[in-house]
């Protein structure tokens, strides 16, 4: 009974220090951050500057636990609005980069591409959908955008030279009735790349999507690091 009471003192504390239409607000307005959320770590570390030190560490564990589901919703929300679009739904793999051996000397970009495509095939394959056919034009447009990372140190979709996935699709001249992105930094070889794809959900669903019927996959290798782009699309 004490805890339920701390619990809903806590809540409406927080509502009172932190307004939710003041977090929805800034959502709205500010397109920088759509698609980001509002992360457990800000919430918490705003909260330490308005209270003090003591007050702040007795009701931790209290705080913890109720900021910590306000973020996961608000996290939810933010995210629906990225993935609002009736045509299109990119997704992104944030810095996946596992250990390994495996020397990427001793392969070709364009083996390593086609090993992704046959890869994909065979999960596509896996679910009774029909292969994407490996393209040649879609592959010049994911090897541009896997360079134009390397080369400006960056990693998302949205490109400071060609602007969104799509608008660089729309300036290479490639013709398509849906399209999608995935692009990954860091692993060594297709199949690590791959199970990095296969196990986020946004990514999946761009490999197992029954709207997609080519495939171009774009590898760089730049010192160290390596950058992966596959572009889908559904002619």
């Amino acid at each position: 009974m004490i805890r339920a009471i701390l619990l809903v003192a806590i809540i409406f504390g927080a509502l009172y220090l932190f307004p939710v239409g003041e977090f929805f607000s800034q959502e709205s307005t500010d397109e920088e951050q759509v698609g980001e959320g509002i992360t457990l770590e800000d919430v918490v570390d705003d909260f330490k500057v308005r209270m003090s030190e003591a007050d702040f560490q007795e009701m931790i564990g209290s705080v913890v636990e109720t900021f910590d589901h306000i973020a996961v919703t608000l996290s939810q929300i933010s995210q629906g609005d990225q993935e609002a679009s009736p045509v299109f739904n990119p997704s992104q793999l944030d810095g996946y980069q596992p250990e390994s051996q495996v020397d990427t000397e001793d392969f070709t970009p364009q083996e390593f591409e086609k090993e992704v495509h046959a890869l994909v095939n065979e999960e596509r394959e896996k679910e009774g959908l029909e292969p994407v056919d490996f393209s040649e034009e879609a592959s010049v447009v994911a090897r541009e955008k896997s360079r134009d990372m390397a080369v400006n140190n960056y990693f998302d979709h949205q490109s400071p030279t060609y602007g969104s996935p799509f608008e660089m699709m729309d300036e290479y001249g490639l013709h398509y009735m849906a399209a999608g992105e995935n692009i990954a930094m860091g692993q060594r070889s297709p199949e690590q790349v791959m199970d990095g794809w296969m196990n986020s959900d946004g990514h999946r669903a761009n490999i197992l999507s029954d709207s997609f019927t080519h495939l171009g996959v774009g590898y760089v290798q730049d010192g160290h690091q390596t950058y992966w782009t596959q572009m889908f699309i559904g002619k």
